[in-house]
């Protein structure tokens, strides 16, 4: 598994571009500085940036997720070399059972991937990788969270209110 490319040049995007545009596309290649700049895709109007997942506030059952795919403590998170397949795991082995049980029991079994990159003058940046349904066959406590991709394009919301 690989991490996302980091070597690709695309400009900072603004949450306004895509609401007009309606959606993000993987194919858009466009990468936001901040987490809150990407919820705010979303119909969320945050102020700073947001933990590593937030619920989408438009679409039931989805959350805006943030990963890193580069050395972390807290996770081993691992994106297929073709982008279509995530697994997330606890890097510490006694928090796996809980983790997994609270993924179960919030129910956010879609996730839109946006995972945070260094580019190479060491800032972050985060880039749409698609749409992630969670494979609940395939995921378990030791083996992690499988995570398909179903979709490269989803639509984009105004703030609410």
């Amino acid at each position: 598994m690989s991490k996302p490319n980091e070597d690709s040049k695309s400009e900072e995007t603004t949450p306004e571009q895509m609401i007009a545009k309606g959606s993000i596309s993987i194919n858009d290649n466009v990468t936001f500085k901040y987490s809150h700049l990407v919820a705010n895709c979303f119909g969320h109007n945050y102020q700073g940036n947001q933990k590593g997942e937030v619920k989408h506030p438009m679409e039931e059952g989805k959350s805006i997720w943030f990963p890193k795919f580069y050395s972390n403590a807290k996770m081993n998170n691992q994106i297929s070399d073709d982008g279509t397949e995530i697994l997330e795991i606890d890097s510490v082995p006694e928090k796996r059972q809980p983790y997994f049980d609270k993924v179960m029991k919030q129910g956010l079994f879609t996730r839109l991937v946006f995972p945070q990159f260094k580019d190479p003058s060491g800032g972050n940046h985060y880039r749409f990788m698609g749409e992630f349904k969670l494979d609940l066959e395939a995921s378990s406590v030791d083996g992690g969270l499988l995570w398909r991709r179903v979709s490269t394009s989803v639509k984009t919301y105004p703030p609410k209110g």
